[in-house]
This record gives structure tokens, sequence and C-alpha cells, in this order.
């Protein structure tokens, strides 16, 4: 998630963040982590359907799950803090 976040501010503004955009998106940075850890442990849903997969897809497939979720959660909550 971290990495991902350095590569689309690179890709959008042509140069790599300074520590203060990073310092600024912190917090952000650290909901999502926190997130991504609590419902890949918690596993809501069609998460902990996507677990029972076979051939080792359900290790991978709850984790992407989990990741969409954060996703759309954190994306929500920057849209709401900052957007409006």
């Amino acid at each position: 998630a971290f990495s991902g976040c350095i590569g689309v501010w690179w890709w959008q503004t042509g140069a790599m963040p300074g520590w203060l955009t990073i310092a600024y998106w912190s917090p952000m940075l650290l909901l999502a982590f926190g997130l991504f850890r609590l419902f890949d442990i918690w596993k809501p849903g069609v998460i902990d359907r996507m677990q029972s997969l076979p051939d080792g897809w359900g290790v991978v497939a709850d984790d992407v799950g989990a990741g969409v979720l954060t996703s759309a959660f954190v994306g929500l909550a920057t849209w709401c803090l900052f957007l409006i």
C-alpha cells in the first residue's frame, strides 16, 4: 500500500514525494495498513468465502478481497475528509 501511494504520486506529478508530503499522508497510510490487517484477520462477508477456494487460491483471494475492501474504505474516508 505504501509503495503504491508513492508510485501513484510519482505517476501523477512526475516526481517523488518529499518527506513533508509523506508525513502529511502518514495518518491515511497507517489507517490503510490497520484496516487491511483488520479485514485480513476478521474476514468479513465474502472475504471469508473467498478463503475456501481450492489449491492455494483462497490464500491469495482473501488478501485481494481485504485489499479491495480497504481501498474502498480509505477512498471513502479520503473523499469525505478532503473533498467535501
